[in-house]
């Protein structure tokens, strides 16, 4: 698959399934330097692609002459088709189909600086700008139309830091959603929130479209980030791991040299995501306590002792959190108990009383 002669894209297996999958929702989630952003970019390629072709042959013809993945998506339409009403709803589709505008997709990242940092930079890496028509700021530009003479596709940029980039949103029709990182890294990037997916998910409508397409690219996230909790569970979603290694073209050096720049910051939970590809916590701000470590737990459940008083350490809120803790030679910390969307004194009632019941009757508080 090219675009040019300067470069070939070569998908890797878990690459190919991201551009074929015809679910969706679909994620491909992974360490840094897996191919992740080309991959994205060429599903958007072969999607506009496919759709605009569409528009220009007789769909038996199309059924004779195209391979798996065209025939795939024929079978879709016509099942798509069968579910007009009338014979009218059916013309109105298949006029949008005729019009040919550009195959437009919204590519959404936490600021517009990032995007074009890191995104417009690695898609330039196939689209040069002679190739593609750039418009806007040249470090981070508003619109992509490709190819410049007789664009198929139309790729708008938006990130998420300003009002008047999220005004974007307001009216617009889409093909495609394009999200790129929606978890938040450290102070490194602040994320999506599941808002912004909510309403981004109501722009896909762009009439004339066969089958639309949310794509989200994204080191793998927290494990209560709401991709983990509200995306990968829907039925209609296709979760795709990109492991570490999946990128056989990518220096080895590379992943070390990340390793050893996050170890000298102190940051092993971005070493578990960005490096390892695991799911994991994020930490976002400066450590309050930079000098706790994994020297500072154990695996002994201590014991306490019925001569010392019992602490309870409370948060509030609908995720209220009791700490159980006592001074006995050391600070210990027996229980962390967290409730969630729930009022403090169920959380109390529920869990809170029945584990000093059970295990501190007869301590002081």
């Amino acid at each position: 698959m090219a675009l040019s002669p300067r470069r070939v894209f070569k998908p890797h297996e878990p690459a190919n399934r991201f551009i074929q999958s015809l679910n969706r929702y679909v994620v491909a989630c992974g360490p840094r330097g897996e191919s992740k952003t080309s991959t994205a970019l060429f599903a958007c390629l072969v999607y506009a692609k496919w759709q605009w072709q569409m528009a220009d042959q007789d769909y038996d013809i199309i059924r004779e002459k195209s391979g798996i993945w065209s025939v795939r998506l024929i079978k879709t339409f016509e099942r798509i088709r069968s579910d007009f009403q009338n014979e009218s709803d059916a013309e109105a589709f298949l006029f949008a189909l005729k019009k040919k505008e550009p195959i437009r997709v919204a590519t959404v990242r936490d600021t517009k600086t990032n995007l074009g940092a890191t995104t417009v930079k690695g898609i330039k890496q196939w689209i040069s700008e002679n190739e593609g028509d750039y418009r806007g700021k040249k470090s981070a530009p508003d619109v992509l139309y490709y190819p410049s003479n007789k664009p198929f596709m139309e790729m708008n940029f938006i990130g998420c830091d300003s009002t008047s980039d999220m005004n974007r949103f307001q009216g617009m029709e889409c093909a495609i959603v394009w999200f790129e990182e929606p978890a938040p890294a450290g102070d490194i990037s602040t994320g999506v929130s599941d808002d912004v997916f909510g309403v981004v998910a109501t722009c896909l409508r762009q009439p004339g479209i066969i089958r639309y397409r949310f794509q989200i690219t994204m080191n793998p996230p927290d494990e209560e980030h709401w991709t983990i909790k509200k995306v990968k569970p829907l039925s209609h979603c296709e979760w795709i791991d990109f492991p570490k290694g999946s990128n056989t073209t990518l220096p080895a050096e590379y992943r070390e040299e990340n390793r050893r720049a996050l170890e000298a910051a102190g940051r092993p939970d971005l070493i578990d995501r960005l490096v390892e590809g695991k799911v994991g916590p994020v930490q976002l701000g400066p450590k309050v306590t930079p000098e706790f470590g994994t020297a500072h737990i154990t695996n002994i459940r201590p014991v306490p002792n019925p001569e010392k008083p019992i602490h309870l350490l409370w948060d509030f809120g609908r995720t209220p959190v009791c700490i159980i803790t006592q001074v006995n030679y050391h600070w210990v910390f027996y229980y962390t108990l967290m409730g969630e969307n729930v009022a403090l004194e169920e959380h109390i009632e529920r869990t809170v009383r029945p584990i000093l019941r059970r295990e501190f009757m007869g301590y002081d508080f």
